[in-house]
């Protein structure tokens, strides 16, 4: 991702672990009112009955949404099919319960559910869910198998509930035990749900979720294959030492026992063989790790024996994520070309270089902006090809062959040194375009208080110095200016000291000094220290914005240590301050008002005019504005961590009441679901 897009996405999104939200300031949002309806039988729970009422609700509404998509897309002239117009309605749509009610239908047995919703859509996010769609086709292959799912269990359903009306004796306790095995799995999706939700760091809530959904249906394949891809994330590390290596070893292992589970349930799942050629190069170059670190007289050619038996059951899986459609196909034929020049080697037949050959042509055709390699570097693979071609037949006396591989390696460096030159310009514009654009947004209200708050702007100012304008002066200063340039860093460095130990810093110069304490009890003290006298000076404004963002920098430390009481602690104090000024806050800027923003600032396909947009967006804001942005984000970010913390202890009703706050007061469509979730 480049850094312009970081820089604009960081504004909130490093604050906030919240996904998927409401659009910008730059159209009115489609406002679509659906209902939905579901008659509960005997055998079948409340819970569950209203969730079928809402998910019929959902359906109407995104068959509403999906006329607009539609036209919007036929605008942009854009050819979509009709599926993938639904996804993307489906998709853009933020949810809300506006009535809810359930009534008796003739005998006691039967009850009417109704749920009205209202679903609100934006273009920004039907381009942001084109954009993702366009990506990873996946996405639209998941919301079509969990939607077959759905309605495979609702026919399955209305079967079950004719059978029990004509049932007697025994058969009507066996079919209402049908009943709420498929109520369990009803149950289970919505796990699964909550666990694809979960971002990267939040890997232990998303293992529990799905494991939840697997006590509830141990025949769901997409759990499975959650557990395997988290497992996998959680291993991305390379552990040098023997014990490291053996753990790592393990959880692969793990992982890949689940993945083949979810395969042998579900064959057609294109991500889940990725995922395990993934796994099984990752626990191969794992073996021979451990194996060379146990035994250094291991022969290179055990380990090399130990390596094929790895590729031969990698090819098959690649071959099958190909043919499935796997939407990271560029990448997929990218490293099976270079399976196939290993195999021309180890068989002797040059007929895997053509292999090769023609899976790198198909990368290069695949290729997307935004991809892990260049298209300079792909080039750069396809000369090497033909140079490792020109080796083997060399080695096998057809120089004559070997000259003509030559020949084609020289022209395809040829094509390499084009590319280069051309993404070289394309990178040098880019790169003083965006410098342009982020010193625009740090001149902003907005920017000026985010980099104070985010950045380290308030350490700047402890130290007195200018770290954007030292960076872009750095390459050209000589030797003897950054010399004195870090002789006045030092000097100041151990006058903030003094000052430390004399008891005579200020708030923020205790904070500075704790934040780079390398013992860990005086890091405690100073950072106690300071938060105390940030306390006395009864800050209002900015003053407490800063006190706020230092309380939850403190909190989230304990939650990643595992200091739960500590940080619950700490966010109480926290939380005492947002309640104070939130509601100043929503005067100056409405809920409504933010999530749009919130939705254009994260808006990450590239459009034209996209950063200028966001930028202007931001200059609307003005000091107070900026201000009141800020104190939801504080809202936000701290019940958001206080649920998370409840559900860690298992203290499910709280962290429900948090979720709860943050749907009402604060418009969190994702707090909404959890709130349900743990309903």
């Amino acid at each position: 991702m480049q850094k312009k897009t970081i820089i604009i996405i960081c504004i909130i999104t490093v604050i906030l672990s919240i996904s998927s939200l409401i659009p910008s300031f730059a159209a009115e949002p489609v406002l679509i009112t659906a209902e939905g309806e579901y008659v509960m039988g005997a055998g079948e729970t409340m819970e569950v009955a209203e969730e079928r009422a809402k998910k019929a609700a959902m359906q109407s509404a995104a068959e509403k949404a999906g006329a607009f998509v539609k036209s919007y897309t036929k605008v942009k002239n854009l050819s979509l099919e009709s599926d993938v117009i639904e996804v993307i309605a489906n998709h853009s749509m933020k949810v809300r319960v506006l009535e809810k009610k359930k009534t008796p239908v003739g005998d006691l047995d039967a009850i009417r559910f109704y749920v009205k919703i209202e679903a609100k859509m934006t273009e920004e996010e039907i381009e942001a869910n084109l954009d993702r769609v366009r990506k990873d086709q996946s996405i639209a292959d998941a919301y079509h198998r969990l939607k077959a799912d759905y309605e495979n269990k609702d026919r399955e359903m209305e079967k079950l509930k004719r059978q029990l009306e004509l049932a007697t004796g025994g058969d009507r306790q066996r079919i209402a035990k049908l009943i709420t095995e498929e109520e369990k799995k009803y149950k289970a999706n919505l796990w699964l749900e909550r666990g694809q939700s979960l971002g990267f760091f939040q890997s232990d809530e998303a293992l529990k979720a799905y494991r939840k959904a697997l006590e509830l249906n141990p025949g769901l394949a997409q759990a499975y294959a959650g557990i395997a891809e988290v497992l996998h994330s959680k291993n991305l590390g390379e552990p040098e030492d023997p014990k490291g290596l053996e753990k790592k070893t393990l959880e692969l292992r793990e992982a890949l026992a689940n993945i083949d589970r979810a395969i042998s349930l579900e064959d057609n799942i294109a991500y889940a063989y990725a995922l395990r050629a993934n796994l099984l190069r990752e626990l191969m170059d794992t073996e021979v790790k451990l194996e060379y670190a146990e035994n250094k007289e291991t022969s290179e050619e055990e380990l090399s024996k130990k390596k094929w038996q790895y590729y031969e059951k990698i090819l098959p899986d690649l071959n099958r994520a190909i043919a499935l459609q796997a939407p990271n196909r560029a990448e997929l034929y990218y490293w099976r070309s270079g399976i196939y020049q290993e195999r021309a080697w180890q068989y002797k037949d040059d007929r895997n270089f053509e292999q090769a050959l023609a899976d790198i042509d198909q990368a290069i055709v695949l290729r997307k902006e935004g991809d892990m390699h260049t298209l300079s570097g792909y080039w750069r693979v396809k000369a090497n090809i033909y140079i490792n071609a020109e080796t083997y037949y060399r080695y096998h006396g057809q120089d004559e062959k070997a000259s003509e591989m030559r020949k084609l390696s020289d022209r395809c460096y040829k094509k390499v040194v084009e590319i280069v030159k051309k993404e070289q310009a394309e990178s040098n514009l880019n790169s003083e375009k965006e410098e342009a654009e982020i010193e625009a947004f740090y001149q902003t209200d907005f920017g000026k208080l985010y980099y104070d708050l985010m950045e380290g702007g308030w350490e700047e100012r402890v130290l007195g110095i200018d770290r954007r304008s030292i960076r872009r002066s750095l390459e050209r200063m000589s030797d003897a200016e950054k010399k004195k340039l870090e002789e006045q860093f030092e000097a100041k460095r151990r006058m903030i000291e003094q000052k430390v130990a004399s008891g005579n810093a200020t708030a923020e110069e205790y904070l500075w000094a704790g934040n780079r304490a390398n013992d860990m009890p005086r890091a405690e003290t100073l950072i106690a220290t300071g938060l105390s006298l940030l306390e006395k000076r009864n800050p209002r404004g900015r003053d407490a914005l800063f006190l706020v963002s230092q309380y939850h920098g403190k909190a989230y430390g304990y939650y990643t240590h595992k200091q739960y009481d500590a940080a619950l602690n700490i966010l109480t104090k926290a939380r005492a301050m947002v309640d104070a000024n939130l509601a100043r806050a929503l005067k100056l800027l409405s809920m409504e008002d933010f999530w749009r923003m919130f939705s254009l600032l994260t808006k990450k396909e590239e459009t034209p005019g996209r950063i200028e947009t966001q930028i202007n967006m931001v200059k609307s804001l003005d000091r107070k504005q900026s201000e009141a942005c800020h104190w939801i984000q504080y809202g936000l970010m701290i019940s958001h961590l206080k649920a998370q913390i409840y559900e860690k202890l298992d203290l499910s009703s709280q962290a429900r009441r948090e979720y709860q706050y943050l749907c009402e007061e604060l418009k969190d469509d994702k707090a909404c679901k959890d709130a349900e979730r743990l309903r």
